[in-house]
Formats: structure tokens, C-alpha cells, sequence
């Protein structure tokens, strides 16, 4: 699983080394070089950083199409400018986003803007996982939900009552007396009254919504709980 989270999270060299992970750990970006006016895409590359014109340059694999034997000198080649794509590779500037340059290793085909997608569905581990813990966990709370939706919404409403009219109630304290201001900060004494006023009324106003849609709030709960049931059921 460690080994596939890293694949999710890096490209990897023309070697198979994962870009930013091991011995690459600063050089975090896939690179294609620029050899003889085309891109390199069979031997990519790790950086530290995509570069963003031509007066630089980097030690590529090979200066010419024929593989590069073991053992040889990397060749430094002038760079050209790039952009960083999906935080993983460096696209070339020059490309148009919708024409993808394939990337050929260990006979699998991909492409740079799809290449983090195509990596995280090799890393199927983590998702069926967190695919098992997210279905656990929806389970568990339906479950709950279905034996306490009327705690859960009547608690909601008694809180969308109660907090503005405590938040109103500090901030006209605050106005009259100059106590509790410390959650205001420094406000004038109208900001004060207006904030302390207008949480009061939303509370109120909240307040006066659940005394009369009581019944309708109650069989709101009751089609919840059926539904949840309904649910677990099937």
C-alpha cells in the first residue's frame, strides 16, 4: 500500500524511478528533453523544477534516438520553456493542452495532462479502502440518524433559536454595560447595537418558526426515519 501511494503521488523516470521519492526526493517533476527538435518522451526525467525558457540547460539521457548504452555520460541539452501540470510533470508551453504527448513505458501508453489519473487508478488500494470506511461509516450513520433524527433536528432548531439570541444578548451587554465585547473586537458602539438587535430578531424570529410548524417539523422527522429505513431495508 505505502508503495502505491507513492505511485499515486509521483511520475516515474525513464529508469523507473519515482519523481520526488528515494534518492530523487528534490527532483519532483517529470521532464521530456528536447532532442533534435522533438521531445525525448521514450527516456522522461526528474527535476527540481520546470523550466520556463532556454537559458538553461540539463543532463538528459541521450542526444540522438539510439538508446543510450549503460554506463554512458548524461548529455547536457538546452531546455525550453515549460509549464507544471497537475503538480507532477512539466508540459511542454509550446503544446496545446488538448494534444497529448505519449509517454511509452513497459509497453503502457499515457499521456502528461492524464498522467496523475492514470496513476492514482494503478494505486487501487487506497481507494477501495477508503471506498470500504466511507460505506462503513454511511452505514453507521443512517443507523444512528434512524434512532435519533429527533434529537438530531430538534437540537438544530433549538440551536438556530438559541445562539443568536446569545450572540444578541452578549452584543447589547457589550453596548449598555462594556462587558463580554472580547468576541466583537474593536467596533463602534452603533456596529454593537445593530449586531446586538438583529441576532435577537433571527432568534425570535427561529424561535417563533418551531412553536408553530411544530407538527410539520415532527412529520418531516417521521418521513426520515422512514426513509432511512426504507434504506437499510433494501
Amino acid at each position: 500500500p505505502n508503495e502505491n501511494w507513492d505511485t499515486m503521488q509521483s511520475m516515474a523516470d525513464w529508469q523507473g524511478n519515482l519523481c520526488g521519492r528515494g534518492e530523487l526526493t528534490d527532483r519532483k517533476y517529470l521532464f521530456l528533453c528536447k532532442v533534435k527538435g522533438r521531445y525525448d518522451k521514450d527516456y522522461p526525467v526528474c527535476r527540481d523544477s520546470c523550466p520556463t525558457g532556454t537559458n538553461s540547460s540539463f543532463a538528459c539521457p541521450r542526444e540522438s534516438n539510439s538508446r543510450p548504452p549503460g554506463g554512458q555520460t548524461p548529455v547536457v541539452l538546452p531546455d525550453y520553456a515549460t509549464m507544471l501540470t497537475a503538480g507532477l510533470t512539466c508540459r511542454p508551453a509550446a503544446m496545446d493542452i488538448k494534444q497529448p504527448i505519449f509517454l511509452k513505458r513497459k509497453g503502457k501508453v499515457t499521456d502528461l495532462v492524464a498522467a496523475s489519473f492514470l496513476q492514482a487508478f494503478r494505486a487501487w488500494e487506497p481507494f477501495v479502502l477508503v471506498a470500504l470506511m466511507a460505506f462503513g461509516s454511511s452505514l453507521g450513520y443512517l443507523s444512528v440518524l434512524r434512532r435519533c433524527a429527533g434529537g438530531v433536528v430538534w437540537t438544530g432548531m433549538t440551536m438556530l433559536t438559541v445562539v443568536p439570541l446569545l450572540y444578541g444578548g452578549m452584543a447589547l451587554c457589550c453596548w449598555k454595560t462594556g462587558k463580554f465585547c472580547w468576541f466583537l473586537g474593536a467596533v463602534e458602539d452603533f456596529q454593537k447595537l445593530t449586531v446586538g438587535i438583529g441576532c435577537c430578531m433571527l432568534g425570535l424570529l427561529f424561535g417563533c418558526v418551531v412553536l408553530r410548524k411544530g407538527k410539520d417539523i415532527e412529520l418531516a422527522i417521521s418521513c426520515i426515519e422512514w426513509s432511512i429505513m426504507c434504506i437499510l431495508q433494501n
